[in-house]
This record gives C-alpha cells, structure tokens and sequence, in this order.
C-alpha cells in the first residue's frame, strides 16, 4: 500500500546524493496515474550554472528499448509481422549474426548477435546512416544459437529499428512520434540528434582525475531505436501509466512485454520486450535502467502498489539505482537495511576475492583495499566491506551484497550479487577469468 508521504522524505534521499554545484537528477514518483512527487536537483548545464527542472531533457538511454518494442508490438497487433517471423524474412539487409533469429529473439536479447563494443574498431563519433550501421556488424558472426541464453546487445535493438521502418514505410523517429508521443502529448520526448536545438537539453558529465568534466561525445546517429531517446520524468510518468493501462498497446501485447524468456534448455530470463521482470522486497518491478556517455537512468513499476519511479541523471557514475529505490522506499514506508556487523578479512580473504570476474553485467575487477574491496557496481570504485570472509556488503549501498565461492588456486572461482532488484528465475553470478595482479 502506498504511503503518502511528505515531500521532505524524497528531498533528504537527493540532498544526500547530489552535491552543490554538480550534475544532477530529476526524479518522479507517482502513484496510479497521479503524480505524487517531482523534482530537480544540481545542474543542467554546469558551465553556465542552469539548473535541472523537471522539463529537463535527458539521454534515457536504454529506456529507448521499450519504445522500440511497443512499436513491433503495435505492427503484430496490425498484422504485419509476427513475434516468430525470421529476422531474414523482414530485413532484406539482415546480419549474417541474425541469419537464424527470430524478432521475439531481438525484443529479449538471446539472438546470439555480438555487442557493437565488441568490434576493433567502432566509428563513435561518424555520423552514420542506419545502413551504414548495419554495414558495420553484418558479417560479424553470432556468439551463441538464438534462444540459447541471454546478452544484452544493442545491435539486436538497432536491427528492430530497421524492421520497424522498413514494416510500417516512415523513419524510426517519425514512427514513434506519430504513434506514441503526439497522441500521449510527451512534448519533450523524441530522437536526440545532435544539430536541433532542445529545450532544457541537459549535458552530461562524467568525473575525471581532476573532477566533472564534459563525458566524450558519440554521434547521436549511432544509437538510433536501442538508445537514441531523450525524454522528461513528466512524459516518462506518462508513457509507463500509458503503457499500462491499454493506451499504447493491448492488455495481451503488454503482458507479452512483461514476460519472462524462456532458453531453450527450459530455463527462464527476468528479460521481457525491453523491460526487466524483477523482485524487490516480494514484490514485482517492472523496470529498466540506462546510460551512456554522461547519462544513467531508470523507471520502475512497483506493479501491486500501483507505485512509479523515475530518476534521470545527467552524471554518468550517478547511483540511480540507490536512488530510485530509496525513492521507492519512502513512498512504500519500508525501512532501509541496516548495515551488517563487519569483521576484520585478513590479507589472504581479500587476495582469494580479488580478480576478474565475467557477469551479465559485464567484466568486473575486483581489487583488494584496506581490509575491503573496491568494485565497479552499482558506481565505479564502489567499497564493499566483509561480514564473513566470503560475503561483502556495499558500504554505500547496503542492500547489494557479494558472495565468493568454488574456491581454486589462484582464488574464488564465482560470484554473486545479490542485489536489491532480484531476479525471481536466476541468480545474478559470474566467473573468474583472471587473477588479481
């Protein structure tokens, strides 16, 4: 049930995380279709002092990809295309890497198709056509069987950008804005390019060895339907309330979004169409988060509660995750949890846990520091202190622990984080690839 709760609360939640004269955040709660709380905090624009608003702009990043999937989920719904239609059948330029999936295996990441980050090279700051981009990875072969497991790869997301253009005749950015954004009235969300002036259009800000500076910079024609929007907490509010409730797509459509995958082997992934089925605090989150280059952002549904979060950032190393959910917290009137009791890990604990570690998440490497250890999640150099000498608690944020085991010669051969969004199908876990240096 939702608390309504004073304003102070979501206040003092931001005033601990963001620091005057800093990048920032605007965040959103609502309850149902009803806004209870939105806010800004730190600065827009740093070098000109302009403060964040709510009607500031912002990279949202992979929150992009639920837009794309309600897209192909409105051309199934209109008959002209089919959750199990090959990918090659679509695409007349179809990747030799999707040459065996299926549009289901890109809307939930298991298509096999490598990261575009995997290449040698990548021409990041080219202005590229959407072909062009295609180009870039078409013979690059896949990394797994369709539907064998799941990787996040935003290649997969680009090609249903193609399959949307070349399906309903208009330019990815004219579809979703005629479809989704005029209709719901989100006048501030659309494709981000770089040449067209942006109200309130935020910049993003990265910390460096001297401090904030300027993130580096991408060619905005790159990202296109895996993370290419910008948007608002206000319309984000809208769309997920829209999205919902039958105004975007249909009940069935939006449950198929929602729904785990399942592999192949039988087992199932907390991914959906874009969206991420998780657990927090035995209830289910509907969410996803996003970031690149200046900017992190996450939505969650709280779905029995009816309750919505948002936070964007303009901070690239800015805790969204840590925020939303206190946000959440507050609103829900749960309490916090309390750190754990720590001991003293001797030197040899610490060396048997530090090392590379291959996740879903992507590579971590885990470095001993004065009796703890410094890990790059939930922010980089992120401190973790032991409460046994296998189990680590986040000094920031509580509720993310790190457990180690299977241990070898050269150390901890697993681990897992337990974090405070769960997946109610898989534990989040990896495996050491190297020892610590």
């Amino acid at each position: 049930m939702v608390s309504f709760v004073v304003t102070n609360k979501f206040d003092a939640v931001m005033d601990n995380l963001v620091h005057r004269g800093s990048p920032g955040a605007a965040v959103g709660v609502q309850h149902g279709g009803h806004p209870l709380y939105v806010a800004g905090f730190g600065l827009a624009d740093v070098e000109w002092g302009a403060t964040i608003t709510p009607d500031t702009v912002f990279q949202i990043g992979s929150i992009t990809k639920q837009f794309t999937a309600a897209a192909i989920m409105l051309l199934v719904e209109e008959g002209k295309l089919g959750l199990d239609d090959a990918v090659q059948s679509v695409l007349g330029n179809c990747p030799a890497s999707a040459h065996r999936a299926t549009i289901r295996h890109l809307l939930n990441h298991t298509s096999g198709i490598k990261e575009f980050n995997t290449l040698p090279s990548f021409p990041e700051k080219t202005d590229l056509t959407l072909n062009e981009v295609i180009e870039l990875f078409k013979d690059v072969p896949p990394d797994f069987e369709p539907g064998e497991r799941y990787a996040p790869a935003n290649w997969g997301y680009i090609l249903l950008g193609a399959i949307i253009e070349a399906v309903s005749g208009m330019a990815y950015r004219t579809f979703v804005l005629e479809r989704f954004f005029k209709p719901l009235r989100m006048r501030h969300t659309r494709c981000l390019y770089d040449e067209p002036i942006v109200a309130k259009r935020a910049r993003g800000y990265a910390v460096g060895a001297k401090g904030i500076e300027n993130a580096s910079a991408i060619s905005m024609t790159l990202p296109h339907a895996a993370f290419g929007l910008g948007s608002t907490v206000g319309d984000l509010l809208i769309w997920t309330h829209a999205l919902r409730s039958g105004q975007v797509v249909s009940a069935k459509s939006y449950a198929a979004m929602v729904e785990p995958a399942r592999l192949n082997e039988g087992s199932f992934s907390e991914v959906g169409f874009g969206l991420l089925n998780m657990e927090f605090r035995g209830r289910t989150a509907i969410t996803h988060g996003g970031g690149y280059r200046g900017f992190r952002a996450m939505m969650t549904h709280f779905q029995e509660d009816a309750l919505t979060v948002v936070v964007l950032s303009n901070l690239e190393s800015f805790p969204v995750e840590r925020a939303h959910l206190a946000l959440a917290r507050r609103a829900l009137d749960l309490p916090d949890l309390l750190a754990r009791p720590r001991i003293a890990a001797t030197a040899d604990d610490l060396a048997r846990c530090a090392g590379s570690y291959q996740l879903d998440l992507g590579t971590w490497t885990i470095a001993a520091d004065d009796g703890g250890l410094v890990v790059p999640y939930p922010v980089p150099h992120s401190r973790y202190e032991p409460f046994t000498p296998t189990e680590f608690q986040c000094t920031d944020d509580p509720e993310v622990i790190l457990r180690f085991d299977q241990l070898g010669v050269e150390g901890y051969g697993r681990i897992t984080v337990e974090g405070p969004m769960r997946s109610k199908w898989r534990a989040t876990s990896g495996n050491r690839t190297a020892a610590s240096a």
